[in-house]
């Protein structure tokens, strides 16, 4: 079966339009330009973290977190850093009744109101790495340091309040700040 001429030409004019409607559909698509407010620009990413030296024992001061907290915390004011990444790094020991030191590098974000712990202090001075993951600063009785930490001294409204500098000096002076919001 051969086609005849007017049936080649409407032929043609079929396929043309196709090809015509399937380039302007194509047109309407958005370009494929970087967005300026990208989500994956949002995204908040954590500094990697280098551990302090030891702590020195006349370096650290203890400070109060409250009457249901029965072990004795102290914290070096000398280790606290505010990174770019809004994590406030910092040295606690949390020293047992029976004199036992519990020594960690940890941080809290003022953002979220949570703490992690970077690392556990050896009695030789060293680090070990901790596994630990972000978790909510809560009232339970473990947390009780990191929340008096973040609540009186580092954070107000989700935000930092001040420089490393401010926070050490507030500790050392025991001049705790009240925050009158609750997280």
């Amino acid at each position: 079966m051969s086609l005849s001429t007017p049936s080649l030409k409407l032929i043609k004019v079929i396929c043309g339009s196709l090809l015509l409607l399937c380039s302007a559909a194509h047109a309407t698509d958005p370009p494929d330009f970087p967005d300026d407010d990208d989500a994956d620009s949002k995204v908040w990413k954590e500094l990697t973290t280098q551990f302090p030296v030891a702590p020195k024992p006349e370096n650290l001061v203890e400070f109060d977190a409250g009457p249901t907290f029965k072990m004795k915390p102290y914290i070096d004011p000398t280790s606290i850093v505010v990174g770019s990444d809004g994590v406030i790094r910092y040295t606690i020991n949390v020293k047992s009744p029976g004199g036992v030191n519990n020594i960690k590098y940890q941080g809290i974000r003022c953002e979220t109101f949570e703490m992690k712990t970077y690392a556990i202090g050896q009695d030789d001075g060293s680090w070990k790495h901790s596994r630990d993951q972000w978790k909510r600063i809560t009232n339970e009785i473990q947390y009780l340091p990191q929340n008096t930490l973040a609540k009186d001294y580092f954070c107000q409204n989700n935000s930092i309040v001040g420089k490393a500098a401010d926070m050490a000096q507030r500790i050392r002076n025991h001049q705790p700040f009240k925050l009158e919001s609750v997280y």
